[in-house]
């Protein structure tokens, strides 16, 4: 698994070049967009932030449902990508760090963060979730592996779900949807509201 900071190199070049053709193959990248999708339908969200928002696989549904925001992601490359599919500038998009955003007070009433919490540790998580319940008023959209306990291979970890569920009620969010993905065990696809 990498850190927080190798992430920050890791998606460049050719794995930017590949990175949406790759997933578009993945059904559980279907599965993703259509929950997300039906997620944020329900909630109404206006002002999100998307955090990765690497190469933008979200902005046509935030053009579809007439949301506007901030994209933040470490890698130009993976922005470069996002750039493309912003007609109409449905987000603004900028390098930054999920370690320490930019914002003084909570701006966004929603953050999504897909496929980001299985590349870092659980100290960065713990910082990450405080950083995006910091700057976020009501909904936040999230995949996480959870078990048993923390483990990580070369690729992705796998937080503990006792630890995470009880960070999650810490920082004021409660669990209002969990849908467990059934073609990776372990994989969650929540969408948590403030308490």
């Amino acid at each position: 698994m990498a850190s927080i900071k190798t992430i920050t190199t890791a998606y460049r070049g050719k794995l930017a070049e590949v990175y949406d053709e790759v997933r578009d193959k993945q059904a559980r990248w279907h599965v993703e967009n259509q929950t997300v999708d039906d997620m944020l339908e329900k909630i109404s969200a206006k002002y999100v932030l998307d955090m990765p928002v690497g190469t933008g696989r979200f902005i046509p549904l935030y053009r579809k449902l007439g949301m506007r925001g901030v994209g933040i992601d470490s890698s130009e490359a993976m922005l470069a990508h996002a750039r493309r599919k912003n007609r109409g500038n449905v987000l603004t998009l900028r390098v930054g760090d999920a370690l320490k955003l930019e914002y003084d007070k909570p701006t966004f009433d929603t953050c999504v963060c897909v496929r980001f919490f299985n590349l870092i540790e659980p100290e960065a998580l713990a910082k990450v979730m405080r950083e995006i319940s910091r700057v976020t008023t009501r909904h936040l959209i999230l995949t996480i592996r959870l078990g048993e306990q923390y483990h990580s291979n070369s690729s992705m970890a796998t937080h503990n779900e006792r630890q995470f569920r009880a960070l999650c009620t810490r920082l004021g969010w409660r669990v209002v949807h969990d849908k467990t993905e059934n073609f990776q065990k372990g994989w969650h696809l929540m969408q948590l509201e403030r308490k």
